[in-house]
């Protein structure tokens, strides 16, 4: 269930149960699965046992800015950073 800045996760019947608490007291759009969340990307394994919410374009921007620090003079203090790296 997703409502504007709420997610809820669980159970069918405890999903089933906090969405039929929560529409007795606000008018709500239920979306039945959240592929994204402030700014989240969210993915679900078929069979619901497992999932993964990240933010991969934040991880390339990352890995772009650390390349750029790593191919100029690096300070002593990024040096661990940079022996981890290579």
């Amino acid at each position: 269930m997703y409502v504007d800045d709420a997610l809820v996760v669980g159970s069918n019947k405890a999903i089933d149960q906090v969405t039929q608490e929560i529409k007795n007291v606000f008018n709500v759009t239920v979306s039945p699965e959240a592929t994204e969340y402030l700014g989240f990307e969210i993915h679900v394994a078929k069979n619901n046992t497992c999932g993964w919410i990240g933010q991969p374009h934040l991880y390339k921007n990352l890995e772009r800015n650390l390349e750029v620090l790593l191919r100029h003079n690096v300070p002593k203090k990024l040096q661990v950073l940079q022996d981890f790296m290579l």
